[in-house]
């Protein structure tokens, strides 16, 4: 899995990051904006993946672990039936019942794995560098509270400007220090 999202990772264009970095985002907030949703749908393929190289490692495992007349609901305690082995034993026993049992028992194995299917699918959502309307949505209001952000500062600045105009030519920098604080403060 994990050289499964590397690759995943590497196929996010620089040029994304860049633009992130270059906008004024962090480092994390680039990470998490950006590279992310970038390679959603990539890291989910290597999750599904890893997952299937997990399950295929332990079948064998499974195959050989038996099967128990009880049902056990504690994973730590006790044996435990797997469902592909117990729809094979079912299968073979011979009653009418019992294979009935086997088929629903494949039935319900099919069902588990359409969900994990489609569960992938809508976390995966659409292809890279696709954005959703709720994703527009956010970004536009984040967009909006940047650009009131910058008027805002923008209006302050002129004021010190303003301030520092009337004070003279020879009023000191503390004016300018002042406001680059207050930017500042404003920030966090």
């Amino acid at each position: 899995m994990i050289r499964s999202a590397d690759v995943a990772l590497r196929l996010v264009p620089g040029n994304l990051r860049e633009a992130g970095l270059a906008l004024g985002a962090s480092q994390w907030s680039t990470v998490w904006r950006v590279i992310l949703p970038t390679m959603r749908s990539g890291l989910t393929t290597a999750i599904i993946l890893a997952t299937a190289h997990g399950i295929g490692e332990t079948a064998p495992v499974l195959l050989t672990s038996g099967v128990t007349s009880v049902t056990n609901f504690d994973p730590f305690q006790n044996a435990q039936t797997s469902l592909p082995l117990a729809a094979l034993e079912f299968i073979e026993s011979g009653r009418n019942t019992l294979i009935a049992r086997g088929y629903a028992t494949a039935a319900t194995l099919l069902a588990v794995v359409l969900i994990l299917f489609v569960l992938a699918r809508l976390i995966g959502g659409q292809e890279a560098g696709k954005t959703s309307t709720g994703q527009l949505r956010r970004l536009a209001s984040r967009s909006r509270g940047t650009l009131r952000r910058v008027q805002r500062s923008g209006q302050q600045r002129n004021a010190v400007t303003a301030e520092r105009a009337l004070l003279g030519p020879d009023a000191s920098d503390d004016l300018l220090t002042a406001f680059d604080q207050l930017i500042t403060e404003d920030d966090e």
